[in-house]
């Protein structure tokens, strides 16, 4: 591509700059992002890139143009688009805020169109440097949005040819991306109007999870011992149960009775132990009942704490090994 030698050397005059930008925004943004379990990507604008934006006509001047770097914030749902729009406005001077669906459109149409903010580094009255003029680009794409970018982009709109069945297949994925992000953002409430068909093992889950809820609430168990996630805690109880073959229709319902009346007993007594977790402290109530079985369809976690309360569980054939 030939490039006009005055943006060349307009370019050349500003990289430095740009690169100095891009490394004070990685420093900032990366490491809280990274915390928040977000995606960050971040880009300097090639001079071909560059080139093409200036020939698109929408520009009057090289100080407008307001990618020269751009970064892009990956997040699960669009739930999650305020709170990074709130650490955007906190650390850097807001130029425009260009929000999703906020570029009329035709209904049927289906295109790039996700949150932007234009952005400069707030001035540092002992810094002086003409970086702090340079705008750039904060994008937010929800995960499916960003799967659809990568997947699409380059071999639609920046091919070497005009395909109307190309774009039309773009825009149709961009459509069931657009539906999918809806139906993830109105989870809860778009989850009320799904047709329930009960399931005998998910209705047994579902009560213990709501029992195990009533015994940190009533502080039966103290809350050191919660586990981080209830549901994952409750579906490796099952392994458990499964692997000792205690899920049957008449066997499920008494080892829920016996569990939940062991716990409520040592409760009162004072007895629930705090040096194992949860799992490991029902483990050593399963014990009590019956052996538990050697299977290789499951690693027991027993530890020395484990051991203390039943020296017999050492003997289990599959152990987890620390």
């Amino acid at each position: 591509m030939k490039i006009p030698r005055i943006l060349t050397e307009k370019y050349m005059e500003n990289d430095s700059l740009i690169e100095l930008l891009k490394n004070n925004v990685q420093s900032t943004l990366i490491p809280i992002f990274s915390e928040k379990g977000y995606a960050f990507l971040s880009r300097k604008k090639t001079i071909e890139s560059l080139a093409e934006k200036i020939e698109t006509g929408r520009f009057s001047s090289f100080s407008d143009l307001d990618d020269l770097y751009a970064c892009t914030v990956i997040v699960p749902t669009l739930l999650d688009e305020e709170e990074i729009i709130d650490i955007i406005k906190e650390y850097y001077r807001i130029i425009e805020i260009k929000k999703r669906n906020s570029i009329n459109k035709s209904p049927e149409v289906f295109r790039f169109d996700n949150t932007r903010i234009i952005c400069q580094l707030i001035d540092h009255e002992e810094v002086k440097s003409e970086m702090f003029d340079l705008k750039f680009e904060v994008q937010i794409k929800t995960a499916l949005e960003h799967a659809w970018s990568i997947s699409t982009h380059a071999i639609t709109y920046k091919a070497d040819e005009i395909s109307w069945k190309k774009m039309r297949l773009a825009s149709q994925i961009k459509a069931n991306i657009e539906q999918l992000d809806m139906l993830l953002y109105n989870f809860e409430k778009t989850s009320d109007f799904i047709a329930e068909s009960p399931y005998e093992r998910d209705i047994t889950k579902i009560k213990f999870l709501e029992q195990i809820k009533v015994f940190f609430e009533n502080k039966t168990f103290p809350s050191e011992l919660r586990p981080k996630d209830l549901s994952r805690f409750v579906d490796n109880l099952f392994k458990v149960l499964e692997a000792n073959k205690l899920l049957k229709p008449n066997k499920i319902d008494e080892i829920f009775d016996y569990i939940t009346k062991e716990i409520a007993s040592d409760g009162k007594s004072n007895k629930i132990p705090q040096s194992l977790s949860l799992l490991q402290y029902i483990l050593i109530i399963l014990s009590k009942k019956q052996d538990l079985r050697n299977t290789s369809k499951y690693y027991y976690n027993i530890t020395d704490e484990v051991i203390a309360f039943n020296k017999n569980l050492a003997n289990l054939e599959y152990i987890f090994k620390y």
